[in-house]
């Protein structure tokens, strides 16, 4: 990679395609693998000897194709070519993948209440059947796409009440929040995935038509000592969202 590839006479379109194009030959040959951090924006800046808001245009359209995320404090990330046209792809391998989730989206909240759990609901959330817990439902955007890949309900222990007044200017994880505002701090999260018939309001709310078939994804989050601190449950339309995990072997 040499800033000499670009041409200094070239506008400026031309040099951050020309940055993003050797950007993606590198992802190709294995130089930036899927995982790794590409350079700093400063470190662009000067190897091509171009502006930071050109390498910033670069950095947007490689956004773009998916080829990267980036997180405050963390970096500029590569990321597998993989996903489905149209659609957002999730990697989930850690608590940081959630984060990055969280970073990489925008939340519309549509209502915040609080519920009283019954017997169904306790049996398959694994809470105490009349636990009252605070409700957060919100639709899931790109960070530059219209349309929703997801309507999630979050649900908090009514102990944590108090972090209402705050949910609507967060743009992170809430349990950052309950971390922040009460010390609680996130040990675990359990999920699981299935397949449903997207119906009712649901449906209304992310467009589709009755019976539609979405992926539904239970997510439960545990604290040190295993107690259930919130879960939230996701509709994402099937060619709208999917997860990525990597397993490998351990030596």
């Amino acid at each position: 990679m040499s800033g000499k590839l670009l041409d200094p006479l070239s506008g400026e379109g031309s040099r951050y395609e020309a940055i993003a194009h050797a950007l993606l030959e590198g992802m190709a040959d294995g130089r930036f693998p899927v995982g790794s951090l590409l350079p700093t924006e400063a470190e662009l800046s000067a190897e091509y000897g171009v502006s930071r808001q050109t390498v910033r245009a670069a950095m947007r359209q490689l956004l773009d194709r998916g080829a990267i995320s980036r997180r405050k404090g963390i970096g500029t990330r590569v990321e597998p070519r993989s996903a489905p046209t149209g659609g957002f792809q999730q990697a989930l391998g850690s608590l940081e993948d959630l984060v990055r989730y969280a970073d990489e989206t925008r939340r519309d909240i549509k209502v915040i209440d609080t519920i009283v759990i019954d017997r169904r609901q306790a049996a398959r959330w694994g809470c105490k059947p009349g636990s009252r817990w605070l409700r957060i439902g919100y639709l899931r955007f790109p960070a530059h796409g219209a349309e929703p890949i997801g309507y999630t309900d979050v649900y908090f222990d009514e102990r944590f009440a108090g972090i209402e007044p705050h949910l609507r200017g967060h743009a992170g994880l809430y349990s950052d929040l309950i971390e922040a505002m009460y010390g609680a701090v996130i040990q675990e999260v359990q999920q699981q995935a299935r397949a449903i018939a997207v119906s009712g309001t649901t449906a209304r709310t992310l467009g589709l038509t009755e019976g539609a078939v979405a992926m539904e994804v239970l997510r439960r989050y545990l604290d040190r000592a295993g107690a259930l601190l919130e879960f939230t449950v996701s509709t994402h339309p099937a060619d709208r969202y999917s997860v990525k995990s990597i397993m490998r072997r351990i030596a």
